[in-house]
């Protein structure tokens, strides 16, 4: 192998694919990074036991030429630190014998032991014929909605289903739904798409909040490939490959509540920053919510601390009044994930859960936040 690769484009691509690399893996071959040169272009690649990133440098990209074909497998943090403090333009790469790579930028000659690259997992493209569907929907909308349903993905691992986010392509577009038991989320991207074969999958939580981050500054579309035990997401030069979760996904479409006894319309930004201030003195993360008139009244109290007590406007009400307790940081990681301009509030009862949507109908996402139970309420 020898190749000659720009600096900056190369560092990219390390920086890109090293958050799939753990140095404290039980297999040595996933704690380095895979450099492979064909004749058009280098791949870069990390891989740990559930994920792998891959990232491509085009020859035609004016990013790297390829004199000789190639590869292996280089210790992931030595190879980093050295790419980054080399200060020439051009850093050339070659193997010329065995498993040593050698880097050489100016005067610079650095030789790397490395591992052998036929014992690095290999990784497929979105479009492969191992995949048994796959389509392409809007990168940044894709990384908006895993934003958007993270944070209900369920933290503990005594039902590994629910450390996911559930995938379902239908009708109405790719569903996305995660919960914790306390918390749901869930939001629709409509969107259609010729010969897509219907498929649901659990795709672990970090996994794809990984790949949102990878994705929200893609400016094409992002195609999505599924196979019985892997999902793959692709934009541009980077893909990203992921294992799936085995496990049937609980229903929960079916305990989202259809009536509600009353509902209450107020600004985004407005009740996002009452509960900002008034989590600080939340004692045990419990916020009281209050509505009275068109006011939505705001409690929280910390013992031999202090408490606060806030007030936001609301643009429309109906129904009866209500008053109950939610936790007030799961209640900030919905409003946060917002970007519609005001938010629907929707009481079903005293122990069911608060429906919380965005009133902007193209941000089709509902969550419903589960009461807590108070000496008051």
């Amino acid at each position: 192998m020898l190749v000659y690769v720009v600096k900056d484009c190369l560092v990219k691509a390390l920086q890109l694919v090293l958050r799939a690399v753990s140095a404290n893996s039980p297999y040595p071959i996933l704690t380095g990074i895979s450099i492979q040169a064909l004749p058009e272009e280098l791949i870069i690649t990390g891989s740990s036991s559930s994920m792998s990133i891959q990232y491509k440098i085009h020859q035609g990209d004016r990013g790297v030429t390829v004199r000789r074909s190639g590869a292996i497998v280089v210790p992931a943090r030595y190879f980093y630190d050295i790419i980054r403090r080399c200060t020439d333009e051009w850093i050339g790469l070659e193997i010329l014998e065995g498993l040593k790579l050698t880097i050489t930028s100016g005067k610079s000659h650095i030789s790397l032991c490395g591992m052998d690259a036929s014992e690095f997992p290999p990784i497929r493209g979105a479009k492969g014929s191992a995949f048994l569907t796959s389509f392409s929907i809007p990168a940044e909308l894709l990384s908006e909605s895993v934003r958007q349903v993270f944070p209900s993905v369920s933290t503990s691992e005594s039902r590994p289903v629910l450390s996911g986010i559930y995938f379902e392509w239908g009708d109405k577009g790719l569903h996305l739904t995660a919960t914790d038991g306390v918390r749901l989320a869930s939001r629709i991207i409509q969107h259609e798409h010729q010969g897509c074969e219907g498929f649901s999958a659990i795709v672990p939580g970090k996994n794809a909040a990984e790949a949102a981050k990878l994705l929200q500054d893609a400016d094409s579309a992002a195609t999505i490939g599924i196979s019985s035990n892997q999902i793959c997401f692709s934009a541009q030069n980077l893909l990203i490959q992921s294992a799936l979760i085995e496990g049937a996904y609980p229903v929960v479409q079916s305990i989202i509540p259809k009536r509600y006894l009353s509902e209450a319309i107020t600004e985004t930004a407005a009740f996002l920053h009452a509960v900002e201030r008034a989590a600080v003195l939340a004692g045990e993360g419990i916020l009281q919510l209050s509505t009275a008139g068109k006011a939505l009244f705001l409690l929280s109290k910390t013992a031999e601390i202090g408490d606060v007590r806030d007030e936001v406007s609301l643009t429309d009400r109906s129904g009866e009044n209500f008053a109950l307790a939610l936790n007030s940081g799961f209640l900030l990681d919905i409003l946060r994930s917002m970007k519609s301009m005001f938010v629907i509030l929707r009481y079903t009862g005293s122990w069911s859960p608060l429906i919380i949507q965005p009133s902007d109908a193209i941000e089709s996402a509902i969550y419903l936040l589960s009461p807590i139970r108070t000496a008051s309420h």
